[in-house]
């Protein structure tokens, strides 16, 4: 019998004071701080985006993730997964995480994504103005440590297992040139513990590459942006189409910059075409709320215009009704739980409440989702 769909949500730990971001970003600096910063850039935009409440936590609190853990069960998310930031041995935001051995009680299944990228002052990872570099050619040593670190967590009850093997995702494996010695390595050490080796998961869209699909066990397809790429990639398949495409991009990026607007995309057109391509049997569906990252990129924002609990909920039930029908990974993967600063949070609002958690429990409680 088939596994149920269960959904994953990922989990942005940058809700608390770290000396690091101090440093690089102004004394006190969260995610919070460029979430009550931002401002409407054009008629219509729902900006800043305000907590239920006024609930702008802090994540040193364990009983925070003790509400975000109660609520999302109780909604009907079956996990987090928390973004991990290690450096050769060098952590940060690591706190969240940690909490969760230190607090049984939590009663949530959870996962870790390694967000392997080199940090910089552009948010998106570019090598230009770095702050703290990922070295991505770690030797055995430090590849054994990073293991022994999370060691803890994958034995953990609540860690999130397929077929007796930690569910460990990699952001970017491409950058990483050691990524065939690591999977080798930890499969082994995984072993040794009383597991059948490490489950392998990718989920940039830019990892979407042979040699990457090849030695993985399975790819996320990230919402909104695994489909932003593909449209992107469809439209510049043909010179006539590339030529065409490019010079169109040029002049839309150019009026945009002259009106000093972010870009701007249409919510129901990104979803027809998740909602309209075929399932791939190595790839897990991914979901997303909304997009609008105006907190930290200002005029240069993405935003995805139309978003609403309503159509979430009844694009995530088309989503999970083509999961329960295939041959793919028994998850959905949504983004996110609470990315404040990309627009992109499951967590309750001050303009919806709890509505797009009111729809993901819609959904899950269903045994057929709404064709």
């Amino acid at each position: 019998m088939r596994s149920p769909v269960r959904t994953i949500a990922f989990y942005l730990p940058q809700f608390h004071r770290i000396k690091e971001n101090d440093e690089w970003w102004g004394e006190g600096f969260t995610e919070w701080t460029n979430v009550k910063k931002s401002a409407p850039l054009f008629s219509g935009h729902d900006q800043p985006e305000v907590p239920l409440n006024e609930n702008y936590y802090d994540l040193t609190d364990p009983e925070v993730q003790k509400w975000q853990a109660d609520i999302a069960k109780k909604y009907g998310v079956y996990g987090f997964c928390y973004y991990h930031y290690w450096f050769d041995g060098k952590l940060l935001l690591e706190k969240p995480m940690e909490n969760m051995l230190d607090r049984p009680d939590i009663d949530l299944p959870f996962c870790v994504c390694w967000a392997n990228e080199t940090w910089s002052r552009t948010w998106n990872g570019a090598e230009s103005n770095i702050l703290i570099a990922q070295n991505n050619s770690e030797n055995k040593e430090g590849r054994k440590k990073h293991f022994e670190y999370l060691r803890p967590f994958f034995l953990d009850s609540r860690y999130i297992k397929v077929d007796n093997r930690p569910l460990f995702i990699v952001y970017k494996p491409h950058l990483f040139e050691k990524m065939k010695e690591m999977m080798a390595e930890w499969d082994a050490y995984a072993k040794e513990i009383g597991f059948d080796g490490i489950c392998w998961v990718y989920q940039h869209h830019s990892a979407y590459v042979p040699q990457i699909e090849e030695t993985f066990d399975w790819g996320i397809e990230f919402e909104p942006f695994y489909t932003v790429n593909r449209i992107m990639k469809t439209r510049q398949s043909s010179f006539i189409s590339r030529t065409v495409y490019k010079v169109k991009s040029k002049f839309k990026e150019a009026m945009r910059r002259v009106r000093k607007l972010p870009r701007r995309y249409r919510y129901e057109d990104i979803w027809k075409d998740i909602l309209t391509r075929d399932v791939e049997k190595k790839h897990a569906l991914g979901a997303f709320t909304a997009w609008d990252n105006t907190p930290r990129m200002g005029r240069n924002a993405s935003v995805f215009v139309g978003a609403n609990p309503e159509k979430f909920k009844k694009y995530f039930s088309k989503q999970v009704a083509r999961i329960r029908k295939h041959d793919c990974p028994q998850f959905v993967f949504i983004n996110a739980w609470n990315e404040w600063g990309e627009g992109a949070h499951l967590e309750p609002d001050q303009t919806y409440g709890y509505g797009y958690l009111e729809g993901v429990r819609s959904v899950m409680k269903k045994g057929s989702p709404e064709e």
